[in-house]
């Protein structure tokens, strides 16, 4: 297979934050906790210069509830594992499993359905604060392109495979040198493009 059709390529894989070995924080509300991959101050370790302030984080969706506001912050929120149904000032966003809804810290959001616990992938940047905004594009999926690219700031992983679990980070140093089947897994990849 060629790069961007079921391969991402890596070289060397290393975890470099073992989502096991972290500990997730409980939501102010109790619907939920989130665990923190990236945090805004360690966001500049793994960005240029003149990138915006970001985190990366995953939450455990338990039950239905309303986010809190992140004033000035970009939000772009991920499912996975199920389907759920968002209210963003009012207006219902269906979201299925592995989409992204991109939105504004604040926005007034509240989960209004969710068809079974299970996770989101949050990728929040502080938008107030100049800069270039990071993005965040799910690979390896059928279908979808696989190469992290160049631009690649952050891989988070989405299933267990080479020497990884799910939602451990990664590093890409070296990618080019090797190429991972990705038929059973995906990846989060945040970027500046």
């Amino acid at each position: 297979m060629a790069a961007g059709s079921g391969w991402l390529a890596l070289g060397t894989v290393t975890v470099l934050r073992s989502f096991a070995n972290l500990t997730p924080q409980p939501w102010a509300n109790g619907a939920g906790t989130t665990t923190e991959v990236v945090s805004f101050e360690d966001s500049a370790s793994f960005s240029p210069a003149g990138t915006a302030p970001w985190r990366l984080s995953v939450a455990s969706l338990e039950r239905e509830g309303d986010f809190s506001p992140l004033p000035g912050a970009q939000r772009v929120f991920t499912p996975v594992g199920s389907s759920l149904e968002l209210t963003v000032n009012g207006v219902a966003h269906e979201v299925a499993d592995g989409s992204s809804l991109e939105f504004s810290g604040d926005d007034v959001v509240r989960l209004t359905r969710l068809d079974r616990p299970c996770h989101a992938v949050n990728l929040m940047a502080r938008v107030d604060a100049g800069g270039h905004v990071p993005k965040i594009r799910f690979v390896g999926a059928p279908g979808q392109g696989a190469d992290a690219g160049p631009d690649a700031l952050a891989v988070l992983a989405l299933g267990d495979q080479h020497g990884y679990e799910k939602f451990d980070l990664i590093d890409t140093s070296g990618r080019q040198d090797s190429r991972m089947d990705l038929s059973s897994a995906g990846f989060g990849v945040v970027t500046l493009a």
